[in-house]
């Protein structure tokens, strides 16, 4: 019976056999080449193992990030860059004992207040993101943050004013 069931299962023909695989040829001058015989040796693999696998790899991030899936990559990206860089405000609301012990304590009105670090759960999420959305879901993470820290940043050209281009100033 293990036969019959063994005949009726999917099986990939042996990797050496040619049968049911695609080669791709892929061209890298001497130091792309030297990088990738690096770290291929520093996993110990050859440098075959290492392009198939970073391929694999890729093509698996690209795919699962690319189109919506049961796994929210995009939402995880906007939660964790609005949580990472995005500004908050906590309001609390203090009796007036806790609002004049807080003057005394610090004096001049200020609070300083830790902010949460993300839960457990957020850390399993984001361990199956970086996992299975790669380099993918990292650049969709800072995709997010690039917005959130955009009025910040001295690195960015001014917007476009529109009306420079229309001949109106209105």
């Amino acid at each position: 019976m293990a036969k019959l069931a063994r005949k009726n299962s999917t099986q990939l023909p042996a990797p050496n056999s040619g049968e049911g695989f695609t080669s791709f040829s892929i061209r890298l001058n001497d130091q792309q080449r030297d990088l990738v015989g690096q770290a291929a040796k520093l996993k110990g693999w050859t440098p075959t193992q290492l392009v198939r696998t970073a391929t694999l790899e890729r093509a698996v991030a690209i795919c699962n990030t690319a189109v919506p899936r049961t796994f929210d990559y995009k939402g995880l990206a906007s939660t964790l860059a609005a949580r990472l860089f995005g500004s908050r405000k906590v309001n609390y609301s203090l009796s007036a004992v806790d609002s004049d012990r807080i003057n005394d304590e610090n004096g001049d009105g200020e609070l300083e207040v830790p902010v949460l670090p993300l839960s457990i759960d957020d850390f399993y999420r984001l361990k199956k993101a970086a996992g299975e959305g790669g380099t993918e879901f990292l650049g969709l993470l800072v995709e997010f943050a690039e917005g959130l820290t955009a009025s910040q940043r001295i690195d960015l050209p001014a917007p476009i004013d529109p009306r420079a281009y229309l001949g109106r100033e209105d």
